[in-house]
């Protein structure tokens, strides 16, 4: 009989959701797919360390001659593809439509990190590979428990619901005519990494779901069950959301309640244009608080702003939409924003 489940640490609910503008990785910081994927890494390994729950692209904008251009690494020239970073993989919803393909790559880079090796196959699609090109060839992040080779794999595995076979259930119509043949959308098995899939004790469970199991059981487990910590919608790491807009930066919060405070980092910011006047951070941090946390280079906050602003009735300047802001050293790179803001927050 096997004893009851243990998380690997004291459980925690995550504080903090860190916001990124897409153009961390615009031609102004990123000369090719080779420094994009590394801004991008960086970025997932501060908001591994500090579990943060949901990391949010905000889908900044520019000019087109501004644009960030990735395609085959070493060439003069190279070009974002924007099919090819028009889909997220499973875990990031988002529509290629009215994003900058800056903001689709950025996403699909930061889902990467942090799917575990042997899912990643499943989860992103062959087109996409192109653009995992460097990112497979970096560390995992080893804060996370399931990209440990420690206790996480004596019980809790990460897997992806897939169905064993393929049956159809055919339908008829009114008419006595066969409609086409509907494929079933539940299983009970899961690709755990392993040679064969896991069969699942009980009910089944909708495929194409990312899931927590614990092996001994062949049951499906909550994140706090299993790594004692759990993020936005009950997921473990982070949630990677991409912010279409800058109302939705807010309004589209992960968590149901939203947020109990907003911070304001000044990142990116290389030749000292200046920031509205804004109160110094002096948020106080419970159990329940979820802080959202914005890192990037005021004129892009605010272009993000403006670009929005028939939304945001009776607000005058996206300053209103902060407590205050949490002073960094001035010309800090956003990835190095991340990691400094979240160190003094801790």
């Amino acid at each position: 009989m096997s004893e009851d489940p243990k998380p690997l640490r004291s459980p925690q609910k995550t504080k903090y959701t860190l916001c990124v503008p897409s153009t961390c990785i615009s031609r102004s910081n990123a000369a090719n797919l080779e420094h994009a994927t590394h801004v991008a890494y960086q970025i997932a390994k501060t908001a591994a360390m500090f579990d943060v729950g949901e990391l949010v692209v905000l889908n900044v904008t520019e000019a087109v001659e501004d644009a960030v251009e990735i395609g085959k690494a070493g060439s003069k020239k190279v070009i974002f593809d924007s099919e090819a970073a028009s889909s997220t993989g499973k875990g990031v919803e988002t529509s290629s439509k009215d994003l900058s393909p800056e903001t689709l790559t950025l996403a699909l880079l930061l889902q990467f990190f942090v799917t575990p090796p042997y899912l990643r196959k499943l989860t992103f699609q062959k087109k996409h590979q192109r653009l995992f090109e460097y990112a497979k060839k970096l560390p995992k992040l080893s804060t996370l428990p399931f990209m440990q080779n420690g206790r996480a794999y004596d019980r809790y595995r990460e897997g992806l619901t897939v169905p064993k076979h393929s049956p159809k259930v055919k339908r008829k119509t009114e008419s006595g005519k066969t409609k086409n043949p509907k494929k079933l959308a539940v299983t009970r098995y899961v690709n755990v990494g392993t040679e064969e899939l896991l069969k699942l004790d009980g009910k089944e469970v909708p495929v194409h779901v990312r899931v927590t199991v614990d092996i001994n059981t062949k049951t499906i487990v909550s994140p706090v069950a299993a790594y004692g910590v759990v993020g936005a919608n009950a997921s473990f790491g982070y949630q990677v959301r991409v912010a279409k807009k800058f109302s939705s930066l807010f309004t589209e919060s992960a968590y149901a309640d939203g947020y109990t405070g907003t911070l304001y980092v000044n990142s990116g910011d290389y030749f000292g244009n200046s920031v509205p006047d804004m109160p110094s951070a002096k948020l106080e941090t419970g159990a329940d608080s979820r802080i959202l946390v914005v890192v990037g280079k005021w004129k892009d906050i605010s272009d993000a702003f403006l670009a929005d602003r028939a939304t945001l009735h009776g607000i005058g300047s996206a300053s209103e939409m902060f407590d205050g802001e949490l002073e960094i050293p001035k010309g800090s790179r956003v990835e190095d924003g991340c990691l400094i803001s979240l160190s003094k927050l801790a």
